[in-house]
């Protein structure tokens, strides 16, 4: 008989997943349809960067900062909740804007919404699965960004060449709202299930404890600083995304200006080649990481960089033969 705890944990994990998809459709439908918004709102490259970049990515990394805060100490089934109504609302929005003001608002409002998404998850997960488990749990978890890939640009391509880019957006946003609702509906915050243990020291004693249990801000950001690992993933989880995230929002673009494809096209064989191999190994990269390096979170790292070292010599050597060719 299947354990109600486990399937809870798994059930969890699903829906997690699926917000995770839809919070990533969104980014590579909008790389999609950039070309038919700038010939549609007349705007220029340098607009089509704003909206698709900086205007999403400062404000989705500083508003990270306070929800993760917020994680920490509040209901995580209601910020989960809240900021995935947030980011599909928006989603929904942005098929109705009719200038590039109102797109970059309602950008802004995407970005943070769409903040509030992963730190929620990542703090839930800690809780329902231990040590050993959490490799696992976590590839799984990581897999909805392929599946937002595959969504993204499959789904959202074919949208796009039959519907046009604002049906599209209309269309991509809804599911959000029905998962926010399950998420507050049927998901459950561990904290208030948890049993306060009972003592009988003093009550300035008990305070002082709880406010040792939870550092202030500033203490957070001294310990962070001061740790080396932190400092270095910072680093390369940066210089990572700001290539992959230029390449992959630019790169459908560049495919309907060079070769001529449409979006559903396009969308198809981005599906093919970034999401279904983003699944395999995302997967069973974590299923290595839990059967081999269970307790040893040092090799996961090592392994993690290794992979990540490989990669980019592969993509170096790409753009070095692309070049050559022409």
């Amino acid at each position: 008989m299947t354990n109600p705890w486990r399937r809870y944990e798994n059930y969890l994990l699903g829906i997690l997943l699926l917000i995770l998809a839809f919070n990533f459709v969104d980014r590579f439908a909008l790389g999609l349809a950039l070309q038919d918004i700038k010939t549609d709102l007349a705007l220029s490259d340098t607009q089509l960067g704003l909206i698709s970049g900086i205007a999403f990515a400062i404000f989705y990394s500083i508003m990270g900062i306070p929800i993760a805060r917020w994680a920490d100490r509040g209901n995580r089934r209601v910020i989960v909740s809240l900021t995935t109504l947030l980011w599909s609302v928006m989603v929904v929005l942005c098929g109705a804007v009719g200038n590039f003001a109102q797109l970059v608002l309602i950008r802004i409002g995407v970005g943070v919404g769409e903040a509030g998404c992963v730190p929620t998850a990542n703090s839930l997960i800690a809780d329902y699965f231990d040590r050993g488990q959490r490799a696992r749990a976590s590839a799984i978890y990581w897999s909805g960004a392929s599946l937002g890939i595959i969504i993204g640009n499959l789904v959202a391509g074919w949208l796009d060449r039959f519907y046009g880019w604002r049906a599209m957006f209309a269309l991509l946003g809804l599911p959000g709202v029905v998962l926010a609702a399950l998420a507050f509906f049927t998901l459950r915050e561990p904290r208030a299930f948890t049993p306060k243990p009972k003592n009988s020291l003093p009550q300035e004693f008990t305070g002082a404890i709880e406010r040792h249990a939870r550092p202030s801000g500033k203490d957070i950001v001294e310990s962070l600083c001061r740790n080396a690992t932190f400092r270095y993933l910072v680093l390369g989880q940066s210089v990572l995304y700001f290539h992959s995230y230029g390449v992959l929002l630019w790169q459908p673009t560049f495919f309907v200006r060079s070769f001529g494809l449409t979006s559903g096209e396009l969308g198809t064989w981005l599906a093919l080649v970034l999401g279904g191999t983003g699944i395999l190994g995302t997967y069973f990269g974590g299923r290595l990481f839990s059967r081999y390096t269970r307790e040893d979170e040092r090799m996961q790292l090592r392994a993690a960089t290794y992979v990540f070292v490989v990669v980019a010599l592969i993509a170096i050597s790409l753009v070095v033969i692309v070049l050559w060719i022409n």
